[in-house]
């Protein structure tokens, strides 16, 4: 149920973006903010939500409690976001410009993604990027079994995600400048890499270098984070230019799925790796074989993901191409207002 719940309103406010705008800087703006505002949020719940639970008398009553405040501030916000929020362009006020409704049946809506390249460069990107996402659950193995003290685990992951919150909101001159594409690709697949490679040669040989692989690391994921959003807003005006029909809802709900495949695709594979060879999760001294198959999922598994991000975002070229898909879609809107005038 309250995975039903959250798809309901995600969706429709991922899609909230690219209603509200479609020029580029300005969806950039919207992406980042997402980003970093949501990874604070986390942080803040991630943090704080155990001492809460201590004051509201502790036990399954206290996480019941905690979490209906959660809530209850949840709605205010979404309240807030829904009341604040226009739509300026796309499909919905397109239909209030020409009075005809348009709707889409399923297999149109797929045939229209398959027909965007940009659409599923982006979704093969979410699924990988949820994939890195999952695997900071081996921080706590390197910490406990390699580092043998559980207890590092949390500045480990404190180096991995801190810069998710602060990271975004300083790409913002950034990214005007050299676009989504180019800080998703350099900064985020490049500086992912970078870190991963730190990782490789050093986590064993020094802390302090393995906590600045793992800053690193972060900031890579951060830059992607904070501009995958907006990439995929884009893309909606690609479809539209290739196919002539809009399809907000199917693009989002779609690229959703990219999360989902993503986070079960990384626990699979880190259970089957982990289990391939030998990992007994009630042994306290792993055999040596398992040690290796921590090290194999905590170092390479990450770079295999960032190489693959890297590649695609290569394909991805509709920074360059968007001022131009503009002009003609905006020619197309103005002839369809005509004809319905």
């Amino acid at each position: 149920m309250a995975t039903c719940i959250f798809t309901s309103m995600n969706v429709p406010y991922g899609v909230l973006s690219s209603v509200m705008t479609n020029k580029q800087n300005e969806r950039a703006l919207l992406s980042i903010s997402r980003a970093s505002l949501g990874a604070l949020g986390v942080f803040v719940i991630s943090s704080y939500a155990p001492d809460v639970v201590e004051k509201m008398g502790g036990g399954p009553g206290g996480w019941q409690k905690t979490f209906l405040l959660v809530g209850i501030v949840s709605i205010a916000l979404f309240l807030i976001t829904f009341f604040g929020c226009k739509e300026r362009v796309g499909s919905g006020v397109m239909e209030q410009k020409t009075g005809k409704k348009s709707s889409l049946k399923l297999s149109e809506g797929i045939k229209i993604l398959f027909a965007n390249k940009y659409w599923f460069i982006m979704l093969m990107v979410n699924i990988f990027y949820t994939a890195m996402t999952s695997l900071y659950g081996m921080n706590m193995y390197f910490a406990k079994y390699v580092m043998q003290d559980a207890g590092y685990n949390k500045t480990m992951m404190m180096c991995s995600t801190f810069a998710s919150i602060l990271v975004p909101l300083l790409l913002i001159p950034i990214v005007q400048r050299i676009g989504k594409r180019n800080v998703a690709l350099y900064g985020g697949a490049g500086m992912g890499i970078a870190g991963q490679l730190v990782l490789i040669l050093f986590a064993e040989k020094s802390m302090g270098i393995m906590y600045l692989g793992l800053i690193l690391r972060g900031m890579g994921v951060a830059c992607i984070s904070a501009t995958k959003f907006g990439m995929i807003a884009d893309s909606i005006e690609y479809g539209e230019y290739k196919t002539g029909t809009r399809a907000e809802g199917f693009v989002y709900s779609a690229a959703s799925l990219g999360v989902r495949v993503g986070s079960a695709l990384a626990s699979a594979v880190i259970g089957w790796v982990l289990g391939a060879y030998g990992y007994d999760g009630k042994l306290a001294v792993q055999s040596e074989s398992a040690m290796k198959g921590i090290r194999v999922m905590f170092y390479y598994a990450p770079l295999v993901v960032f190489i693959a991000i890297l590649a695609l975002l290569f394909f991805y070229k509709l920074d360059r191409e968007y001022d131009g898909i503009m002009k003609v879609l905006d020619e197309r809107h103005k002839k369809q207002e005509e004809a319905a005038a």
